[in-house]
């Protein structure tokens, strides 16, 4: 299995254009898709993307909740409802729709960060104060209780 792994930072362009990184594209092909899926991450102010594959198994945990649960509902339509498939061009590029930029606040740059089996798109100054605090986080927790 590949994984989406590393951080690279892309300049988007007025229009809203960004070129996925080439390892990313390769592993989405490989893995049959012919674009990508993006959404607003409902926990932090970034994109999250991914292939067919990962929308796969998102729908297939979706219909294994109670149906017409308050909780399918909730994934139905933060998730099904909100995901957007974007096509790259030629050059490799796509174009981010501005609900997307605005909410993970994207200015002229943007760092693709590996997640495993998805990745998400943040704003680079964001994502090095998130990766600081869990960061700070996982250095605390490895800390012996007791120890200053």
């Amino acid at each position: 299995m590949e994984y989406f792994l590393s951080t690279f930072t892309n300049r988007i362009d007025k229009k809203g254009r960004i070129s996925v990184p080439a390892e990313f594209r390769a592993i989405l092909t490989r893995r049959g898709s012919s674009r990508l899926f993006a959404y607003k991450s409902v926990r932090y102010p970034c994109v999250d993307a991914f292939g067919e594959d990962y929308v796969d198994s998102m729908m297939k945990r979706i219909r294994e909740m109670e149906y017409d649960s308050d909780e399918q509902d909730d994934y139905l339509d933060t998730t099904a409802a909100a995901i957007l498939p974007l096509n790259w061009d030629g050059e490799g590029r796509v174009v981010l729709p501005d609900p997307l930029i605005a909410h993970a606040q994207l200015g002229d740059m943007a760092a693709f960060v590996g997640r495993g089996d998805s990745f998400a798109i943040w704003n680079p100054s964001l994502f090095e104060a998130r990766q600081a605090e869990a960061r700070n986080r996982q250095q605390t927790r490895r800390r012996p209780a007791g120890a200053a």
